[in-house]
């Protein structure tokens, strides 16, 4: 969602909130197409997404609040029949 949005030159907020150990509260910062950012993965196995949290900050993303981090949902079981969608 991220690159999707800054493919298509829309800046928007990433908001998380922070956790007790560094003093609570709630962070947001402001991603600009024209910022760089660098994605670091470790590893050389490709990681399995579960779409469904893929999914979800697409919603926050365009919403006025902005991205948000949302809990992990249970994956839901893909319909062999492609008929869900």
């Amino acid at each position: 969602m991220i690159g999707n949005k800054l493919r298509c030159g829309e800046p928007f907020y990433f908001s998380w909130k922070e956790d007790q150990s560094v003093g609570g509260g709630r962070s947001s910062v402001g991603v600009h197409p024209g910022a760089t950012l660098v994605f670091k993965f470790g590893g050389n196995k490709a990681p399995v997404i579960n779409r469904t949290w893929l999914e979800a900050p697409m919603y926050t993303a365009s919403s006025p609040a902005g991205l948000r981090i949302v809990p992990e949902p249970r994956e839901e079981a893909p319909d062999p029949a492609g008929l869900t969608s």
